[in-house]
C-alpha cells in the first residue's frame, strides 16, 4: 500500500513523499497490520514534522492564514492544533 504524507514546504514549495507502508500479519492473533511509522501518526496524512511546522506558524497567524500559506485545507490545520490543544 503506498501513502502520500504531507512534508514541511520549502519556501512557497508544497513538498510530500509517496512512501510504501508494509503490512504484516500476526500469526498469534491472525490480524493484519501496518507497519509503525516513526515519522507519522498512523491515522494522519502529513509528517511529525509538517505538524510543528504547522503549530509555531500558527503562533503569528490566524489559521486561514496558516492554511493558505502552507496551501493545505483549514480543516488541516484546525485538527492539528485543536489536537496539540487538548493534549
Amino acid at each position: 500500500m503506498v501513502r502520500k504524507f504531507l512534508l514541511i514546504p520549502m519556501g512557497k514549495k508544497k513538498v510530500s513523499a509517496r512512501l510504501p507502508v508494509h503490512r504484516v500479519f500476526c500469526k498469534g492473533c491472525g490480524i493484519i497490520r501496518q507497519v509503525t511509522l516513526k515519522f507519522a501518526d498512523g491515522r494522519r496524512r502529513y509528517s511529525r514534522s509538517f505538524e510543528c511546522c504547522v503549530l509555531e506558524v500558527s503562533r503569528n497567524m490566524t489559521l486561514r492564514d496558516v492554511a493558505r500559506h502552507l496551501q493545505v485545507s483549514w480543516d488541516t490545520v484546525k485538527d492539528i492544533v485543536k489536537r496539540f490543544l487538548y493534549t
